[in-house]
C-alpha cells in the first residue's frame, strides 16, 4: 500500500508542473484524513454504546477546465470496522453458521476515483459582493474502484469467513460516488476543505457478510484536508478568480502589479521602470533586452545600433545602412538597394553571367546547357547530341531526297497517332487497320520514298521484354502494309521499347499514348549520317565491348553521350565521334 501511495504522490507532482501561461492556473492537489462509516448487513454505527472511528487518508489532483467545471483523480486508503445489526433469523449470514448479533468485521480498502467537479461558485460570480469571500462550495460526481479484505469475527472467536471456493480474502468492486465539499480560504496558496461523500458499492461483501437482506451496500466518507493551489508567480487559481482584485495581478511577472503597470506584456527577463515600462536607455524604441547598442540611438533594422553613413564595405557606392548585399564583387553593377544586377533572374549576377539575357544555371556560368557544344542550347536544339548550325535548329544539314508534301507529312503523322495496341499485345486493332489503308495512299503517291516504322511501349515490364514487344508491333504494321501492296524493301521496322516516351508513364492516359507506332520518311542521306555517327546497341553489348570495337575509351563514350553510369540497354544509340 505504501508503494501505491508513493506512485500517486509522484503522479501528482508531475501533473502539478503542467501549468499554463494565461495568468490563471487550473491545477490543485489535496490530501488529508478520512473517516468511514459502512452501512450494510453490518454497520459502523450500531445500537450499542460503542462507535468505531475508521480513520484513513486520501490524495487528490484536480484540473478545472472552466471556473465551473473540471475533473478530479483521487486515491484513498480506508479502515473498515463495524458491528452487526440486529439481524433477523430470516436473513442468516451465508457461508457461516452465524445469524445472531454477536459479530463484527474488520478490514482495509484501497482504491481510486474519477470525479466530475462542479464548482457552484464558478457558475456565476456575485456582482454584489462587498468583500472577498472565504467559502467555496463544490459538488463531485464520479465512479470509483477499490479492493478490500474485510473479515468477520465473533466476540468470542474468529469466524474464519471466506467465500467458497475462493480462499483469498482480497475482493474488489466498482462504486458510484457523490459528494459536497466546502473550501475555506486560508491564504493565496492553501485552502482547508471539508467534504462529505456518499458511496454506493456494487457488491454485498464490503462488510464481509453476505445475506439475502440486500444485494449492495453503501459507505460514507468524511474527509478533512488541505488543498494546495498551484500557480506561477503573478498568476492566480481559477477557483478563486472572481475573488481577486486588481492589485493581486502581475500578468507579465515583472514585479509591477497590473493596476500600476503601463505595459503589462513586458517580455520575460526585461528590466522595467517603476511604472512597468521596459528600460530603454537610449530612447530609440528598442528595449535594452533586444538592443545590441543600448547606449546609442539606432534603428530597429540594425538592432538598435547607429547608422554610419560613411561605411561602404564592398565599395559599390551604396552605404552599408541601405545596402542589402554588403559583399557585392568589385566592378559589379548594382541597383539602388545594393543588390547586384541579374537581368535574366537566373541566380547568376551579370558580373559572372556569360548569357546575361538568357536564363541559365551556375553550372554553365549563367548559360543553358549545350551538350554537343554547337552553340545551340539544348532547350532549342532538336539534335542535342549531334552538332549542327543554329539555322537548322542544331541538327546537321543534309541533302533532301524526298518531295513529300507538307499536307501528306502532316496526315502521315496524324494517322500514325491512331495506331495503338492493348497492354502487352502487338496484334493490330480493326480501327488501326482502317487507318493504315490511308497510309497506303500516301506511300503510293510517293513511290521513290522509303519509310521507317518505329514501335514504342509504355514502361511496364522489363527492358528486354519491351524491346521485343515494340519490335513485334513495328513488324505488325510493316506486314500489314506489305499485305496491302507496299514493297517490303521500302519499309524498315525498328523497336525502341520504352526508351522514347512522349507522355508520362505515371498516368494511365500517358501509358496508353506511349503504346504507339510512328511512321517517318527514311531520308537516305540522314540515314548515312546517323550510321556514321552512332552505334545501335545489340543484346549483351556493354560500353566496354563497344569501346574495344571502335578503339576508343569508355570515358570518351560516356562524355560523348552524357552518361552518368555504365548502364546501357539493347536498342540504345551510342554516339561514336571518333569513328
Amino acid at each position: 500500500m505504501k508503494t501505491r501511495l508513493f506512485i500517486l504522490l509522484i503522479f501528482s507532482y508531475l501533473i502539478s508542473n503542467a501549468q499554463d501561461n494565461s495568468g490563471i492556473d487550473t491545477w490543485s492537489i489535496g490530501g488529508g484524513a478520512v473517516n468511514t462509516i459502512v452501512n450494510g448487513d453490518l454497520t459502523s454505527v450500531n445500537n450499542l454504546d460503542s462507535n468505531f472511528m475508521n480513520v484513513g487518508f486520501y490524495l487528490s489532483v484536480d484540473k478545472m477546465i472552466t471556473p465551473a467545471f473540471g475533473f478530479e483523480i483521487k486515491g484513498q486508503a480506508l479502515q473498515l470496522q463495524g458491528f452487526s445489526q440486529e439481524l433477523s433469523s430470516t436473513y442468516p449470514i451465508e457461508y457461516t453458521n452465524y445469524n445472531t448479533g454477536d459479530l463484527y468485521f474488520e478490514g482495509e480498502t484501497f482504491g481510486g476515483e474519477f470525479n466530475v467537479v462542479i464548482n457552484l461558485n464558478g457558475l456565476a460570480a456575485n456582482p454584489y459582493a462587498k468583500k472577498k469571500r472565504k467559502l467555496n462550495y463544490t459538488t463531485y460526481f464520479g465512479l470509483g474502484y477499490h479492493s478490500y479484505n474485510s473479515e468477520l469475527f465473533s466476540y468470542t472467536d474468529a469466524v474464519g469467513f471466506s467465500y467458497t471456493p475462493i480462499d483469498n480474502l482480497k475482493r474488489s468492486a466498482m462504486y458510484y460516488t457523490a459528494g459536497l465539499g466546502v473550501r475555506y480560504y486560508l491564504n493565496k496558496r492553501v485552502d482547508l476543505e471539508l467534504r462529505q461523500n456518499f458511496n454506493f458499492n456494487t457488491k454485498d461483501d464490503l462488510d464481509a457478510a453476505v445475506t439475502q437482506k440486500q444485494a449492495v451496500e453503501s459507505f460514507y466518507t468524511t474527509q478533512l484536508g488541505l488543498v494546495i493551489k498551484l500557480f506561477k508567480k503573478g498568476h492566480q487559481n481559477i477557483v478563486w478568480n472572481d475573488n481577486y482584485i486588481s492589485e493581486d495581478f502581475d500578468t507579465d511577472g515583472d514585479g509591477v502589479v497590473d493596476r500600476f503597470d503601463k505595459e503589462p506584456n513586458t517580455p520575460k527577463g526585461a528590466k522595467v521602470y517603476a511604472d512597468g515600462y521596459a528600460v530603454d536607455f537610449d530612447k530609440d524604441g528598442i528595449i535594452n533586452l533586444y538592443d545590441k547598442c543600448p547606449l546609442k540611438f539606432g534603428p530597429k533594422d540594425r538592432e538598435g545600433c547607429p547608422i554610419d553613413k560613411e561605411v561602404d564595405t564592398d565599395g559599390d557606392l551604396i552605404p552599408d545602412f541601405i545596402d542589402k548585399e554588403n559583399d557585392t564583387p568589385k566592378g559589379a553593377k548594382v541597383y539602388p538597394d545594393g543588390t547586384a544586377f541579374d537581368t535574366d533572374k537566373d541566380g547568376v549576377i551579370d558580373f559572372y553571367d556569360k548569357c546575361i539575357l538568357i536564363k541559365g544555371s551556375k553550372e554553365f556560368e549563367g548559360c543553358p546547357k549545350d551538350s554537343d557544344n554547337d552553340g545551340v542550347y539544348d532547350t532549342n536544339d532538336l539534335c542535342p547530341n549531334i552538332p549542327g548550325p543554329s539555322k537548322n535548329n542544331g541538327c546537321p544539314i543534309v541533302a533532301k531526297t524526298n518531295n513529300i508534301s507538307k499536307e501528306e507529312h502532316a496526315q502521315l503523322v496524324k494517322i500514325a497517332k491512331s495506331i495503338y495496341f492493348s497492354s502487352g499485345k502487338y496484334n493490330l486493332r480493326e480501327s488501326s487497320k482502317r487507318e493504315l489503308e490511308k497510309v497506303v495512299d500516301i506511300m503510293s503517291n510517293n513511290p521513290d520514298l522509303k519509310f521507317i516504322i518505329e514501335g514504342h511501349t509504355d514502361s511496364g515490364g522489363q527492358a528486354d521484354y519491351n524491346m521485343t514487344l515494340s519490335q513485334n508491333r513495328a513488324n505488325s504494321v510493316k506486314n500489314y502494309l506489305v499485305f496491302l501492296g507496299i514493297d517490303t524493301n521500302r519499309l524498315k521496322a525498328i523497336g525502341y521499347g520504352f526508351s522514347k516516351p512522349n507522355r508520362t508513364n505515371r498516368l494511365q492516359d500517358g501509358r496508353e499514348l506511349n503504346r504507339r507506332v510512328e511512321i517517318k520518311v527514311d531520308d537516305d542521306s540522314v540515314k548515312e549520317m546517323i550510321d556514321s555517327k552512332t552505334h545501335l546497341v545489340l543484346e549483351k553489348e556493354t560500353l566496354f565491348s563497344i569501346s574495344k570495337q571502335y578503339n576508343v575509351t569508355v570515358e570518351q563514350l560516356k562524355a560523348w553521350n552524357n552518361l552518368t553510369s555504365n548502364t546501357i540497354i539493347k536498342g540504345d544509340r551510342i554516339i561514336i565521334q571518333g569513328k
